[in-house]
């Protein structure tokens, strides 16, 4: 799909900008980037006492964060999404925002088939099982598998005619994401946000949404 060379898009274009907007813009730090060979050069953020919560999506089934840590999340999505306030970013970098790498890249292809797929091998077969007799959960996992559906994951990650559209992250979960702690209390201080391959310029409540 293209998401490192949306990377460095993100870390060329946009970066600077956000940076210059936000000196204490809460994003890992990029010293070099490389279209070439799709080479990005990131500081070491592991050295300043940040580390990952947990290792891969499995992890989620224990309770990883406290109100603290969830409470400092939407903290740092505001001063992110505040960095980008007032800049049509469509219009400023068309060549990296214009399509949606997930959704729209190479007419999306990959995703709406996975989607369909996913739909079709184990939301439906599951919501037969389990559910048989209940119409309306059948029918809301077949449209899963629709057109429809996926036309409206589109349109979620579109910049909206009504209210506020920023920079988003776009892949917006606890593993794209590095705490720093204080070492005896445990407590949440500092949070830096990681991986931009899917950012978009949309409204700031889809960020909310992943997380």
């Amino acid at each position: 799909m293209e998401v490192f060379d949306h990377e460095i898009g993100f870390f060329e274009n946009c970066a600077p900008i956000l940076s210059a907007n936000c000196p204490k813009v809460p994003i890992v730090k990029c010293f070099a980037t490389n279209s070439e060979t799709g080479i990005i050069y990131m500081e070491d953020l592991k050295v300043k006492n940040f580390t990952a919560m947990i290792r891969c999506i499995a992890d989620l089934k224990e309770n990883v964060l406290s109100m603290e840590h969830i409470y400092l999340v939407a903290k740092t999505l505001a001063r992110f999404h505040a960095a980008s306030y007032e800049i049509d970013w469509v219009e400023k970098f068309p060549t990296v925002f214009a399509e949606d790498v997930m959704f729209e890249k190479n007419d999306g292809t990959l995703m709406k088939n996975f989607i369909r797929q996913s739909g079709e091998k184990t939301l439906v077969p599951l919501t037969k099982h389990h559910f048989q007799g209940n119409e309306r959960l059948l029918k809301s996992s077949l449209w899963f598998t629709t057109e429809e559906f996926f036309q409206a994951l589109v349109d979620i990650c579109k910049p909206k005619q009504k209210g506020l559209n920023v920079l988003c992250h776009g892949d917006c979960w606890v593993n794209n994401m590095m705490f720093k702690t204080d070492p005896d209390s445990g407590k949440p201080l500092e949070i830096k946000l990681i991986d931009f391959q899917l950012c978009r310029f949309t409204h700031g409540s889809t960020d909310l949404m992943d997380f």
